[in-house]
């Protein structure tokens, strides 16, 4: 087996023609409360919707297209739920 170099401007014209990702918002979140977004990658802290608890992790995850749903147990009352994610399209100035 033998290596090849790879010519500069082979690399360059292949980088730039790799579409760039997409940027996304988070809309709503049912179940938790944003912390914080990006564009790519967003935090949150998971609350229970019966006894209004507020988990004290913070969750991360990437920002995926359309509805993402997440399991939460609250430990203050012992309630199992869903988290629901849901996102677009960030629409930038």
């Amino acid at each position: 087996m033998e290596l090849v170099p790879i010519e500069d401007g082979t690399l360059a014209s292949a980088l730039a023609a790799a579409p760039a990702s997409t940027k996304r918002t988070v809309l709503s979140v049912k179940g938790g409360v944003l912390v914080s977004q990006d564009g790519a990658v967003m935090r949150y802290r998971k609350k229970c919707r019966r006894c209004r608890f507020t988990d004290v992790e913070l969750t991360t995850m990437p920002i995926r297209a359309g509805v993402t749903s997440m399991n939460f147990y609250c430990s203050k009352c012992g309630e199992h739920q869903q988290v629901e994610i849901r996102t677009g399209d960030w629409a930038g100035p």
